[in-house]
């Protein structure tokens, strides 16, 4: 079977989803000592990622299993950039819900803790009303300055 071009099955998979780090045998044929190669069905489906996340990689220069989890990590990283200009561009132009907005933010650029924390806050308004939204950090007023 000479196929040359991914499965629509495929295609669906890396834009639904993206590559696993663990991926089918149907894509990889592993061998005694760990030993790997690409099946043709896996041949196509790494060429249409490669392509689809602008990466250059030689694929004929997968000997084991590290060198596929190595790709594959790759893969996932360029669609985690990819997800995250795109929820960045949502952010920028207005459509994050405002009650999710600090979290979002958080997820993107913060530490788990302050995720975390942003998450709490988001729970705590929405269980007190549609009405209410988190006020991002805490602003001094001529109140606060006399104590």
């Amino acid at each position: 079977m000479n196929q040359r071009y991914p499965l629509p099955e495929d295609v669906a998979i890396v834009e639904k989803q993206g590559i696993a780090i663990e991926i089918p045998s149907v894509y990889v044929a592993v061998g005694e000592g760990r030993t790997a190669f690409l099946t043709v069905r896996g041949v196509a489906l790494y060429r249409y990622a490669l392509k689809r996340y602008g990466i250059d990689y030689d694929i004929g220069a997968i000997r084991v299993v590290k060198d596929v989890t190595a790709l594959n990590r790759r893969l996932v990283d360029a669609r985690t950039y990819e997800l995250a200009a795109l929820v960045r561009d949502d952010l920028t132009a207005g459509r994050v819900d405002p009650r999710e907005r600090e979290f979002v933010k958080q997820a993107l650029e913060g530490t788990y803790e302050s995720m975390d924390a942003a998450g709490k806050q988001y729970e705590v308004c929405k269980a007190a009303g549609e009405n209410v939204y988190p006020m991002p950090g805490k602003r001094k007023t001529a109140l606060d300055e006399r104590g």
